[in-house]
């Protein structure tokens, strides 16, 4: 398969990787580009024009069936499969049913890569189907014009198939007029019984297909047949906007046919009949050879008897019966008293009078007549009920005027008539046959009969003298398209294509006759037409040892037989090319277990060559094991092929591998078993695959379960967001405008910390399901911890000691500080869990440079420096029976409600982002450490000294013009609130259209530009930089309870633009106007 291009519609770019990570390991070629939004891979379908589109089913801002119908409106019908976690069947069949090409489960991505090669290799075969389709549609419109001069009916129909023209002589010369057909359909025509087939037809041919079909028609004259063909007409729009068909009269040519098949039967019949009688050597085997022909001949509707007369004694006997089945015979034997078969009598003389004419004739089934009365009526009435025939007919063995037998048929009364002139010859053949083989007299027939014979005789005969031509039957001028009198007194040099064809069979010929009397070669003749033939050619003295008497010669045509003979013998070398080219070891032995054939294949695979192993036992299994390959041997003798078989097996240089193995038997030409022919497929790595093959489905089931909850997750948190900012900042509102000694003002902290709880959690959610955009930066671990440890002091208790050893110089980490915390948090909260009666917790970090040697003993290492963060407890420790579940999502040991199942998911999510990993070691009774490696950066950390937060005083503001954006009316009162109270202007909107308004109205006469960034009719960030035209002397800040990621990194990228995450605190948002203020004033 050529190298492709994909396009992948996909949000998680961890699925993407996993995929492509497939389809190399499969060594398909491709480039692949990634999109996760309908403007996305609009741009990529424009630009990147892929052959392959495969998509992810649900996605945050797509989803699958809308991409899928986008590409079906592609003219090119590109080729689509659709790749999801979260697909039932009745899903997959609305995909294919809307046009998907085909599906795959992530859970069985490793089907992938085989369903692309699928898909891809249907769509090269529908695009070479329809690049032949047109060159036939271009045939056949150069065909039309051609027929259209023809003396036949030309017809066109549009697309509800009635006629829209006729022409043609057929149309007068049938009585009729072209307004016998117009506006009419085949139907209205013909009748609703003679037209489904033309409906048919019409039906195929207007879908676009070049139709050619016959029908048949009773007319005065009888049965008429036609052919017509239909082609489709199509307009400019590449639409069928109806046909054109050709009808023609093809009765004679039917008729010539049928006669022609029937003659080639008859004559194909009695060639085999010549054929196979010379290999009988006795007279009751002709007998049963004759019984069993004629029941072929009748198609075993009947029975057949031979009988067998001897004149002198007056008797006849049957010779053999076809025809009569176990029941039957056992019925039959029973009425008559004795075995039917060996049933023998008087000769009627009535009977034989009856037959004597040689031809086939018709008698009254009359059992006691054709037994001279020795068969009562009532046996007669009761044969004729079980046989309920009332005819017979009858045909004498004869030769001149001598009976010598007779062939009975009794037929069934649904059983097709005789052919009576087959039959005959037939017999003719097999009663010269008897008598030659009965004596010298029927040897030396008449000159009549032998010319009757060899003038319709099958095959070529002749006569030459000196290899002069004497004598020839019509089969010889049929075969050399010479006439007789062209053949008669010539040099049989004109037969033959070359002088060394010629000088060849001479010498050969005359070799072997001398030799064993009899020559036989195989030869070239050339027809009068120049056509080389090959001839299979017996020639025998007219008398033994004087060859000037001349010699009589048989000439076979056996060109079909030697085309046959090579199509084999390249068909043979054909499958020697596909074994030896096959990718897989291929090897056969005979029913020792001795190799006969060995593929290059194998020899790769094992190490053996051809020549070292051909003739020898199977060297792939050691010799204590050969009963292995006994075994198997025995199975394919006693049960026939197998697949699949596993083996443990050797190479040549030692190494144990193990093997699938396929095995088939092989045959001689007469059916007996000769040996076996295996396919060996080297299973070694897909054994080891299969032991991480579970590993690869729990992870691919979190996948899904993270999948799950980020949707819900990310779903819930922009709105949830909103709300927490106005519960939280009204909140806080309340507490800067009450004493602490107030009641109210105790149930505000409350409200606060409980808002502020629920924002943790919602950005844990988020967090655990990777919907959360993370900001990294340049960290200082042990500042983040220093920073932290006052915090985590309350957050665990005073019964727990928290001790620090932190790497003075510790390396610094590309990392979200945010994310850290929660870390450091989580951790530290799981210790406090495991030591309720009080204990240490310990936080360690250290510098670490890890090499090759590193990883055999430092579990999921890689090479490259790291900070490593140790975080141990001595509390009860982890079980090993669940030490492997403790990072799965949702998986706790505290009792309900007591704990989420999250903490340790989200730690290992976020290390995992960071591209680091963590490991976890523990002894029950002892405690547990977790240990976290983190890539560093190899700068020093540096101290962090942060700007001192300003106080509420410091943030009043001067009357600044405040263009607030916010669509989520409690937000806009709540902000709108705290920048009046602190003494801005603002000019409050909640869409993106009431914004340009606004800024329109107000000559973009503002100091700041506040705007949430999902608005109802647009994109936040887009419409701030719509309305300053991209330049920055207006100070920007953007707000969002949950944004994308793609819009998040816009944010992130454009260093013009502040953002503040919802919910915020007035401090917070305060803080944001005032430094986004005083930055433009400094630029």
């Amino acid at each position: 398969m050529r190298a492709i291009k994909i396009l992948f519609v996909e949000d998680l770019a961890t699925d993407v990787e996993l995929a492509q990570r497939e389809l190399k390991r499969e060594k398909i070629e491709f480039t692949a580009r990634v999109v996760d939004t309908e403007k996305g891979m609009r741009k990529e379908l424009a630009e990147f024009q892929p052959d392959l589109i495969i998509s992810d089913y649900s996605m945050p801002r797509f989803d699958g069936m809308s991409a899928l119908k986008i590409a079906r409106f592609e003219p090119n019908n590109i080729p689509f499969i659709m790749l999801t976690g979260s697909m039932n069947e009745e899903t997959a069949v609305a995909c294919m049913k809307a046009g998907a090409d085909d599906y795959v489960l992530k859970e069985k991505i490793r089907r992938l890569p085989f369903t692309v090669r699928e898909v891809m290799d249907k769509r090269a075969a529908q695009e070479e189907k329809e690049r032949l389709l047109r060159q036939i549609h271009a045939s056949e419109k150069r065909f039309r014009t051609i027929m259209s001069s023809m003396q036949d009916i030309v017809f066109t129909l549009d697309r509800e198939q009635r006629h829209t023209g006729v022409y043609g002589p057929w149309v007068e010369q049938q009585g009729m007029t072209p307004e016998d057909f117009l506006g009419k359909t085949a139907r209205e025509i013909l009748g609703a019984a003679n037209a489904t087939v033309h409906e048919e037809a019409n039906t195929k041919a207007l879908e676009g297909e070049f139709v050619v079909y016959e029908w048949s028609a009773e007319t005065k004259q009888g049965t008429c047949y036609y052919q017509t063909s239909l082609s489709p007409i199509v307009d400019d729009n590449g639409e069928v906007s109806g046909l054109v068909g050709i009808g023609r009269d093809i009765t004679q040519i039917k008729q010539a046919e049928q006669a022609l098949r029937e003659s080639e039967r008859q004559n194909a019949f009695l060639a085999q009949t010549g054929f196979e009688l010379v290999r009988l050597t006795s007279i009751q085997e002709i007998y049963a050879y004759t019984g069993r022909k004629l029941y072929e001949l009748i198609n075993g509707s009947g029975i057949v008897t031979v009988v067998e007369y001897n004149e002198a004694a007056n008797r006849w006997r049957m010779k053999h019966i076809e025809g009569v089945n176990a029941k039957l015979h056992s019925l039959l034997t029973n009425l008559f008293g004795f075995d039917v078969s060996q049933i023998e009598g008087e000769i009627n003389t009535k009977h034989i009078n009856k037959v004597k004419s040689g031809k086939l004739v018709e008698l009254e089934f009359d059992l006691p007549t054709l037994f001279n009365n020795k068969v009562s009526e009532k046996i007669g009435k009761a044969v004729k009920k079980l046989l309920p025939v009332e005819k017979i007919h009858c045909l004498s063995f004869q030769q001149a005027e001598q009976i010598f037998g007779n062939v009975t048929f009794i037929l069934n009364k649904k059983s097709k008539p005789l052919n009576a002139g087959l039959i005959e010859a037939f017999i003719f053949y097999v009663a010269n046959f008897i008598k030659k083989q009965q004596s010298e007299q029927a040897l030396r027939i008449s000159e009549e009969k032998m010319r009757s014979i060899y003038n319709v005789a099958p095959i070529g005969i002749g006569v030459v003298v000196d290899r002069i031509i004497k004598d020839v039957n019509p089969r010889i001028c049929e075969m050399t398209g010479y006439s007789r009198a062209e053949l008669i007194n010539k040099d049989v040099r004109l037969l033959y294509p070359t002088q060394a064809d010629y000088n060849y069979v001479g010498n050969e010929k005359y070799r072997q006759i001398r030799e064993k009397g009899t020559g036989i070669v195989e030869t070239r003749w050339r027809r009068n037409d120049g056509v080389i033939i090959d001839i299979y050619l017996t020639s025998t003295p007219i008398e033994p040892g004087d060859l000037r008497r001349g010699i009589t010669f048989t000439a076979l045509d056996v060109t079909e037989r030697k085309q046959a003979e090579k199509e084999r013998l390249k068909s043979t070398e054909l499958q020697r090319a596909i074994v030896e080219s096959s990718p897989l070891p291929i090897f056969s032995l005979d029913l020792e277990g001795n190799v006969l054939s060995w593929n290059r294949a194998a020899e790769k695979t094992f190490g053996w060559t051809a020549e070292e192993v051909i003739g020898k036992p199977l060297p792939i299994v050691p010799e204590e094991d050969r009963q292995d390959v006994e075994r198997l041997i025995n199975r394919i003798r006693e049960e026939g092929d197998f697949t699949g078989v596993e083996l443990e097996c050797r190479k040549k240089s030692s190494e144990t591998i193990i093997i699938s193995v396929s095995a088939a038997v092989l045959y001689d030409e007469n059916g007996n078993m000769t040996g076996s022919l295996a396919t060996v497929e080297d299973i070694t790595e897909r054994k080891r695959i299969l032991a991480e093959k579970e590993t690869l489905e729990a992870q691919l089931h979190q996948s899904q379960k993270l999948e799950s909850v980020g949707t819900l997750a990310s779903g819930v948190a922009h709105d949830f967001n909103n709300l927490l900012t106005v519960i939280m900042g009204h909140a806080q509102m309340g507490l800067m405008n009450t004493d602490e000694e107030d009641p109210l003002n105790r149930s505000l902290n409350q409200i606060l910390t409980a808002s502020t709880s629920a924002s943790n959690l919602t950005r844990q959610l988020l967090l655990f399901s990777r919907k959360e955009v993370m900001e990294f930066k340049s960290v200082n671990i042990n500042q983040t911890i220093q920073n932290l440890l006052k915090m985590l002091g309350r957050l665990i208790g005073e019964n727990i000691e928290i001790e620090t050893i932190l790497e003075p110089d510790v390396w610094m980490i590309e990392a979200d500080e945010g994310n850290l915390e929660q870390v450091l948090t989580n951790l530290a909260v799981n210790a406090r869990d495991a030591m309720p009666d009080g204990g240490k917790l310990t936080i360690q970090t250290e510098n670490v440079q890890i090499t090759e040697a590193d990883k055999k003993h430092i579990l999921n290492a890689e090479v490259g420096n790291y900070v490593r963060i140790g975080i141990s407890d001595n509390g009860k420790g982890i079980p090993e029976d669940i030490r492997d579940k403790i990072f799965d999502p949702f998986f706790t040991t505290k009792a309900s409600g007591r704990g989420t199942g999250l903490g340790l998911s989200v730690v290992y999510g976020i290390v995992k982002k960071h591209d680091g990993w963590i490991n976890v070691s523990s002894k029950v009774g002892k405690g547990a450490r977790f240990t976290i490696y983190f890539p560093a950066t190899g700068k020093m950390a540096q101290s962090d000294d942060k700007e001192a937060i300003p106080d509420f005083e410091s943030l009043q503001g001067n009357g600044e013009r405040v263009l607030l954006i916010e669509d989520e009316e409690s937000v806009l009162e709540f902000t709108l609130d705290a920048l009046r109270q602190y003494k801005y202007k603002v000019f409050p909107v909640s869409t993106g259209k009431e914004a340009r308004t606004v800024f329109e109205r107000e000559s973009g006469k503002f100091d700041l530009i506040f705007s949430d960034v999902i608005l109802p009719d647009t994109n936040g960030y887009e419409l701030v930089k719509n309305l300053t035209g991209g330049k920055t002397d207006i100070p920007i800040i953007l707000s969002s309870g949950y944004t994308d990621e793609r819009v998040r990194e816009q944010i992130g990228q454009d260093a013009s633009i502040n953002f503040i995450q919802k919910p915020y605190s007035i401090l917070k948002m305060l803080e944001m106007v005032k430094i986004a203020l005083q930055k433009s004033q400094i630029n």
